[in-house]
């Protein structure tokens, strides 16, 4: 009796997953589509790149150098420029790319989940965790191809699933040309996934430790030689044509790698002390935070090392995952270890925004390792794991479920465009760091209308302590200051006018939009701080 009763169980819980799976994925749709319905303003690096789409077109998209020190894969560019066609360039025209990717990826984990894994609960986390990420939500709302690429690589898990099945050899085929074109992490996803075919078929195959068969089949067919080629000539196909686009569009590639390590963002040179040796294990638990628990905004400064409780249980799933799926090991191990070999050669660093199309690859295989445990069939093992998985969700839940409520609209340019032009009165100057300037320059026009012609502008490059010509030739009575990102950089240029005989009477920040009045000094006494201090918050 108690036999039928567990058969009954399980019939039910089949017959459940799929319904409970697709409500995941709705969910996971949702967080996304809300944030994308709110349109924040853009910050720098997206108006950065949308510039480029409005003041190139197509086909000069791809086939010129994209202004602004920006850089994207030709696939995400075409795509992006057709919307920008088809429906202007809105924010929401703009990032429409963004969030279908986002949303194909939590559809994707849905599908990998059942191909490659053996329990329910397991399945469940897995399309639970990608559809809660914090960053993959963040970044389907952005102007940048940080959301596609990883799409790419959820899609370069999937062409593993689908080796073993009737039409592999064109999915793999198809499949990888198309992500070669657009993601250049995701050519990074197919050199690992390349090296694991080619290991799984010198070592034989290679089947999970319980012995369970997978529905997406568990090791790697006997091609002939012929299948191997077609597969690797539409890949290299498909890399080539990148390739032919970074060349053409001139790509500055060596600015970009100066950059990112001047953050950091790449091994030390050589390990001169032990003190050297701390990037590697803070690396680990930057990713570990990125894949649970990060935020956008986090991820775009200075990422955070993440609370060592994320990383214990994100190392521990994942080493479990090594040792139990040998299926998996091979196409996992490769795909975080190309990306590490990368970022020891300088050629792409695995640190910030850049190492979001890591975080299917870290959940798959935490996911992985939970399965594992369960296939253990040990209680009291099967309880702390669910325990453990069930806090790394309750993270991203309450981060995500706070986004729903709340959304970004931190870096409004509009807003403070729209105070200044309400508050401008004839004679004052609108001084703008040069930081902020592409930002102003994209939404003055935009949303200020006519406003436009009556501001008087002065574009200012404060670094060298100097006040723009305009202040000094002709001090006009009122100087109102815009700047976007850190309220630092907008304080320092008040400090700089200042010392032109300005007294500073409103001064705001609202999450990174940096709004001041100042006054000539022989006018400040005049003003009453109570009446031209009064905003209008946009929260």
């Amino acid at each position: 009796m108690a036999g039928g009763e567990s058969g009954g169980v399980a019939r039910r819980s089949r017959h459940l997953e799929p319904l409970v799976l697709g409500v995941i994925v709705v969910v996971g749709a949702v967080l996304r589509i809300r944030q994308y319905v709110a349109a924040r303003a853009m910050f720098w690096d997206e108006v950065a790149l949308a510039d480029n789409f409005v003041t190139l077109g197509f086909p000069r998209i791809v086939t010129e150098q994209l202004a602004n020190q920006q850089s994207a894969p030709p696939g995400y560019l075409v795509a992006t420029q057709a919307s920008v066609r088809l429906f202007g360039s809105s924010e929401q025209a703009l990032r429409l790319v963004a969030l279908l990717a986002g949303i194909a990826t939590v559809a994707l984990a849905a599908v990998i989940a059942v191909r490659l894994l053996n329990h329910i609960m397991a399945r469940v986390a897995l399309v639970a965790a990608i559809a809660l990420s914090p960053a993959l939500i963040h970044y389907a709302n952005e102007v940048k191809q940080y959301s596609s690429d990883a799409l790419a690589l959820m899609a370069v898990v999937l062409l593993w699933s689908l080796r073993g099945t009737r039409h592999a050899v064109w999915w793999l085929a198809a499949g990888g040309f198309v992500i070669a074109l657009g993601s250049a992490p995701g050519i990074f996803g197919l050199v690992a996934l390349g090296l694991a075919l080619v290991a799984q078929r010198l070592g034989g195959g290679g089947r999970p430790a319980s012995g369970n068969a997978l529905p997406g089949g568990s090791a790697t067919p006997d091609w002939p030689l012929r299948t191997w080629v077609i597969i690797a000539g539409s890949w290299l196909a498909g890399v080539g044509v990148h390739a032919l686009y970074t060349l053409r569009a001139g790509v500055d590639r060596a600015w970009m790698t100066q950059w990112w390590t001047d953050r950091g963002a790449f091994p030390p040179d050589s390990l001169t002390s032990l003190g050297d040796l701390d990037w590697y294990p803070l690396t680990v638990m930057r990713l570990s935070w990125v894949g649970i628990g990060a935020q956008g905004r986090e991820l775009a400064s200075s990422p955070p090392t993440g609370p060592l409780v994320v990383t214990v249980i994100v190392v521990a799933l994942v080493v479990i995952a090594f040792v139990g799926r040998r299926d998996l090991r091979a196409p996992l191990g490769f795909m975080l270890l190309v990306p590490w070999a990368l970022a020891e050669l300088r050629v792409y660093p695995t640190y910030s925004r850049l190492s979001v199309y890591l975080i299917p690859v870290i959940v798959v295989a935490a996911a992985a390792g939970f399965d594992v445990v369960l296939g253990w069939k040990r209680p009291a093992l099967s309880v702390m794991a669910t325990a453990a998985v069930g806090v790394l969700l309750a993270i991203q839940g309450f981060i995500s479920v706070s986004g729903f409520l709340d959304p970004l609209d931190d870096r409004d340019m509009r807003w403070a465009l729209a105070e200044v032009s309400a508050r401008f009165e004839p004679g004052d100057l609108l001084v703008v760091p040069s930081g902020t300037k592409i930002i102003v320059d994209w939404y003055a026009p935009m949303h200020l209308a006519g406003d436009v012609d009556r501001l008087n502008y002065a574009w200012a490059d404060l670094t060298n302590g100097k006040a723009p010509g305009e202040i000094v030739t002709d001090p006009p009575p009122r100087i109102w200051i815009v700047h976007s990102h850190t309220i630092t950089q907008g304080a320092e240029a008040g400090g700089v006018i200042e010392q032109s005989g300005y007294t500073t009477v409103c001064e705001f920040d609202d999450d990174g939009t940096y709004l001041s009045l100042l006054v000539r000094n022989d006018l400040a006494a005049s003003v009453d701080p109570a009446v031209a201090c009064v905003l209008n918050q946009p929260r």
